[in-house]
């Protein structure tokens, strides 16, 4: 393909008068694409910028920094650079080298576009196309990952080169007699991604030689099946917007749906944006379980629970600590979900826990429910406490802050849900203990 060609079919996809950061490492792909957008920027109006990222990782990284400088000169088009250490980075944030050095790039190029009023345009190939496919393929990931790399992603990062391979690319470089640098980390196999260019790549292309414009075609149809199925799914989450979903409607989900639906929920209720496809595995088991009163982790900070014949996706909510209080009555107590008043009168209240203070004049403590709590629901019943939260269905969150106000071993009242049977008013009671929340006493005078 000639220069001539490249840049006319390049034309068709650049809106006239708009404003570009060309993210340029000072390889040939983003060299190829700094030159391309340079030839067209006359005829467009265009307005141009570069960006450059110094990793601190290869001693030949200064000499890349010079590179751009000079052909940002010849070019004249602005340059913004950075230095960062990609290598601490990827030690405080866990990451590999790659992905600490995405994060640095992006981190830098999309702010920076915002500041100028841009759009960033990375140099991504067919050949970056072909080598992502695989990549996810031997990771065993599903259609979404397999619908490799997007043209223009949801932030406005551009990938304009994308249906074209290096080869073209070069062979435009070389037509204008334009160096490039490379880089000599690309060369190692110690990454997987060099070993699939490498070796793999070359292989496939052997036997056929079509094989990259294949994976563009397969990549075309998965991205526009994923599309559809994300709508889809996106419709269905959006009617629960609380994360709670019924159980019987996630069982009847095709698996297409669901398996995305449990993905979304899990980004957007509990801040999980790269659920493994194993971990989309094990909670798609415990839906179509319907196991009850089962809960499994979302990344750090996130939860899926089944209860009450619903799933629930929630951020994980810290235990809380567990309180005692010895009160005496009349006294108002501060806990920390809100002040609880225990107020004695002759007549029966109509708002609160109610007693028959005469039963429970012994109480001296107001505590957290403990394991194995129980509270007596009849004349010669007794019920464990965290039996009773779950048929009443108090959702898991709440249960830890439940109180019971007790005497030693007798416990009188859970609060805020139930008097126990042996501590309730009758028709023969003459003083009444309430407890209420202070929301719901009278401020005093």
């Amino acid at each position: 393909m000639s220069g001539s060609v490249l840049e006319l079919q390049l034309k068709e996809k650049i809106p006239p008068r708009s404003r570009w950061v060309i993210a340029l490492s000072g390889g040939a792909d983003s060299v190829a694409l700094l030159r391309l957008l340079c030839s067209l920027r006359e005829e467009l109006s265009l307005t141009l910028f570069a960006a450059h990222v110094h990793h601190g990782l290869r001693q030949t990284a200064d000499r890349d920094l010079a590179f751009v400088r000079r052909l940002c000169r010849e070019q004249q088009v602005p340059l913004y650079s950075v230095r960062v250490q990609a290598d601490r980075i990827a030690e405080q944030q866990g990451l590999s080298l790659e992905a600490a050095g995405r994060v640095c790039r992006y981190d830098f190029l999309l702010p920076l576009a915002n500041r100028l009023q841009a759009q960033v345009a990375t140099a991504h190939t067919l050949n970056d196309q072909a080598e992502t496919v695989l990549l996810y393929l031997l990771r065993g990931n599903g259609p979404e990952g397999l619908g490799g790399i997007r043209e223009q992603r949801r932030d406005g990062v551009f990938r304009p080169l994308l249906d074209y391979t290096k080869e073209t690319l070069l062979a435009y470089l070389n037509q204008l007699g334009q160096p490039h640098c490379e880089d000599e980390t690309n060369l190692s196999d110690a990454f997987l991604r060099n070993r699939i260019r490498h070796h793999l790549l070359p292989m496939l292309t052997e036997w056929n030689p079509s094989f990259l414009q294949g994976v563009a075609r397969s990549v075309k149809l998965l991205q526009e099946d994923n599309d559809y199925l994300q709508t889809v799914t996106r419709a269905t989450l959006d009617a629960h917007p609380d994360g709670r979903f019924p159980l019987p409607e996630m069982q009847e989900l095709h698996p297409a749906v669901r398996n995305r639906l449990i993905r979304l929920a899990a980004k957007d209720f509990c801040g999980e944006n790269n659920l493994s496809t194993t971990e989309t595995e094990q909670i798609n088991n415990l839906i179509l379980r319907g196991a009850n009163h089962r809960s499994r982790p979302i990344g750090k900070n996130g939860e899926v629970r089944i209860c009450n014949d619903s799933v629930n996706f929630l951020k994980t909510v810290e235990k809380p600590k567990e309180v005692w209080y010895n009160i005496t009555v009349p006294q108002k107590v501060k806990t920390p979900w809100g002040d609880i008043e225990f107020l004695l009168t002759d007549t029966r209240p109509e708002t609160g826990l109610v007693m028959d203070f005469d039963k429970v004049k012994t109480a001296s403590v107001l505590r957290s429910r403990q394991a194995g709590d129980r509270i007596a629901i009849g004349k010669n019943a007794r019920q464990k406490i965290s039996d009773l939260l779950i048929n009443a269905k108090v959702p898991a969150e709440e249960r830890d802050k439940t109180l019971v106000l007790c005497d030693g071993e007798q416990i009188f009242a859970l609060f805020p849900y139930r008097v126990a049977y042996d501590a309730a008013p009758t028709e023969d009671t003459t003083h009444f203990l309430s407890m209420l929340q202070r929301s719901d006493c009278d401020e005093p005078h």
